[in-house]
């Protein structure tokens, strides 16, 4: 319970002394990001009080260790026969995001 406390508490101090910072969160999942879930300003942000999948969690994540890139998941890399010969193969799809900074 004491971690869900502190959680709200960020969340509220954020939306005290930074007015705007709520805004623009909820502005970057909804638009930059694509998330399914509409995401709303509200100091239980922190505590992640909007729905998405493992899926959508890990697509939106990857793009801090990517410098603003976000990868389109895919799930096979590419199809061989038994001789390995290549069938099918996924190229990765990306888009930039935010800026590396």
């Amino acid at each position: 319970m004491r971690r869900e406390h502190d959680a709200l508490a960020v969340g509220q101090r954020l939306r005290a002394c930074h007015g705007a910072l709520l805004p623009r969160v909820a502005a970057l999942w909804n638009d930059r990001l694509k998330m399914s879930a509409r995401v709303r300003p509200y100091p239980a942000l922190a505590l992640g009080s909007f729905e998405a999948t493992p899926l959508e969690m890990a697509t939106a994540f990857a793009v801090f260790p990517n410098l603003g890139i976000q990868p389109k998941p895919y799930f096979i890399r590419k199809i061989e026969d038994y001789d390995h010969a290549k069938k099918e193969q996924a190229e990765p799809q990306t888009r930039r995001v935010l800026d590396p900074e």
